[in-house]
């Protein structure tokens, strides 16, 4: 695997346990109404659409790094499916 594949893969897995440690911090937390608790649900909320950003734009990318290994060739995850000569 090289360092691309690598880098990926960590991304899309920081991100996804960011989101889900959020969301269990916002559960936990619980509904309030003072100001520091509500500053504080609005910074976890925010940083969760970054990481669900960073987590489908990474996943995508694993998703065509992998396709292109599997493939043998760089332009095969972005490429349609080509029929074979006498099929």
């Amino acid at each position: 695997m090289s360092g691309l594949g690598l880098a990926l893969r960590w991304i899309y897995l920081a991100a996804s346990v960011g989101l889900v440690g959020g969301a269990v911090m916002l559960l936990i937390a619980g509904p309030s109404d003072r100001p520091t608790a509500l500053a504080w649900q609005c910074r976890i909320t925010r940083a969760a659409r970054w990481l669900l950003l960073a987590a489908v734009l990474a996943g995508a990318g694993v998703l065509a790094y992998q396709t292109a290994l599997l493939e043998g060739r760089a332009r095969s995850s972005v490429s349609p499916r080509r029929p074979r000569a006498g099929s």
